[in-house]
């Protein structure tokens, strides 16, 4: 994904890029991989589980000095894994519509509902942040709303 649009991998900007480029997402990744969506896979168990919910699995890939996605809210539940290395970490508790806890974002800036911030308008909001490092194997859930 480059400026939030998704691009293919490339000699010029395959894994080898990631040192100085935008990191790679694979949205979905349990229709990919039976591991994680087959019949006895991740996704599976959960959604056969008291959850019963089929969680759909999103994997994010960059560097550790660089910035992964902006800020933002999303209308679901998060949990996120640090499968390797370790990540700088800023999160934010919910302001403006991200306190009503949405079950939707939109995509256009002049809407309420629009869910990405900057670090002026949190500052300005008054949203209370914590920054701490993820390293391999930690777990962090955020409810949606958070930012």
């Amino acid at each position: 994904i480059v400026n939030g649009k998704p691009e293919p991998l490339s000699p010029e900007n395959g894994p080898e890029s990631l040192r100085s480029t935008a990191p790679i997402i694979v949205n979905s990744v349990q229709d990919a991989d039976d591991s994680l969506g087959g019949e006895h896979g991740l996704a599976t168990l959960f959604e056969a589980s008291d959850i019963g919910v089929r969680p759909n699995i999103n994997m994010y890939v960059s560097p550790a000095d660089r910035i992964g996605l902006t800020a933002h809210h999303d209308p679901q539940d998060v949990f996120i894994l640090q499968l390797s290395g370790s990540k700088i970490w800023k999160v934010c508790s919910p302001i403006g519509e991200g306190m009503e806890l949405p079950t939707r974002v939109s995509e256009d800036p002049a809407h309420p509902l629009y869910y990405r911030y900057t670090d002026e308008g949190l500052q300005k909001e008054g949203a209370k942040c914590e920054s701490f490092t993820l390293k391999e194997k930690d777990v962090l859930y955020m409810p949606r709303g958070t930012i």
